[in-house]
């Protein structure tokens, strides 16, 4: 069985690390697991590694903290391992509780690491996928072994405004981001595929498209510091067309990034940027009448 696990943060990696080591102990039978901080070889293509594992992975777990909840290296790759129905995606709870989480892993099951008996449960449950003829009695034995290391591989983070030197920067995650959009692109257009009925390749086009979107859509939002939206597309269209709105609060450098990261991920597209104006004051209730006040063309 092949295990993915995401991380974004360097006490998350410590965790990723920790189990990654502790899972084919617990397993008892030949596993796989995927970290990417131990994963892959040097010299590389690290991003095709990670997308290539992604897809292969029969079970993902998603360490999700206070700081990373909300980063797109992680999103990102929660997204991909849950775009698939069938493969369980767990998420682990650092030092939040699951009702905390506000981006789009808040859907999925959590388990709260600080809780034994959770943390227990969720082992457990990935042993048995892996082995389902592992022993209760032989599982228990082997995670008192195990748990020490990975319990005590977490250290939380008291203040967070704490900054790490060796966390990846803004920049790097969004220029990563970038890239895999980009082979998401490429993986369209390739024949790499087992052969499927006509309307099974279609609906699989269509779900890799919307999620190309979705993560399109998310990269737009970052870069323009939410000022600027995403609201239409036709990625499978040649050449591609993107719609994007820009609100009152948005900057021209705002709009200037958001086109900017479209053309990166989707060099050949028509960007149209339709800007809005407010035409009223707010009235009693807090609203406002907004205008079209301009629309550009980006071949």
């Amino acid at each position: 069985m092949k295990i993915f696990i995401s991380w974004s943060g360097q006490r998350e990696r410590a965790v990723a690390e920790a189990l990654r080591e502790a899972m084919p102990d617990l397993c008892v039978t030949e596993v796989e697991v995927f970290v990417s901080s131990k994963s892959i070889t040097k010299g590389a293509n690290g991003t095709s590694v990670i997308e290539a594992n992604l897809d292969a992975s029969d079970y993902g777990i998603v360490l999700v903290s206070r700081e990373n909840q909300d980063a797109p290296w992680l999103n990102y790759e929660g997204g991909w391992l849950a775009s698939t129905l069938s493969r369980p995606v767990s998420t682990i709870c650092l030092d939040l509780r699951p009702g905390d989480i506000t981006s789009p892993l808040a859907p999925r099951q959590a388990t709260q690491f600080e809780s034994e008996e959770d943390m227990t449960d969720l082992l457990r449950q990935i042993a048995e996928t892996a082995n389902p003829s592992i022993p209760s009695r032989a599982f228990n034995t082997l995670l008192k072994s195990v748990w020490p290391s990975i319990r005590d591989s977490w250290k939380p983070n008291d203040s967070l405004n704490a900054r790490e030197q060796n966390q990846r920067s803004d920049q790097d995650m969004l220029a990563e981001i970038v890239e895999r959009v980009r082979n998401v692109e490429s993986e369209l257009k390739s024949n790499r595929t087992i052969p499927f009925s006509a309307a099974q390749q279609q609906r699989a086009t269509a779900e890799r498209i919307e999620f190309e979107a979705s993560r399109l859509r998310a990269l737009v939002s970052e870069v323009a510091q939410g000022n600027v939206y995403l609201v239409e597309h036709e990625l499978g269209a040649t050449p591609p067309r993107v719609t994007l709105v820009s609100s009152p609060e948005a900057s021209a450098a705002d709009r200037d990034r958001a086109v900017t990261a479209v053309k990166e991920a989707q060099p050949a597209a028509r960007v149209t940027v339709s800007h809005i104006r407010a035409l009223t004051e707010p009235d009693e209730h807090g609203l406002r009448r907004f205008i079209v006040d301009q629309v550009e063309q980006h071949e």
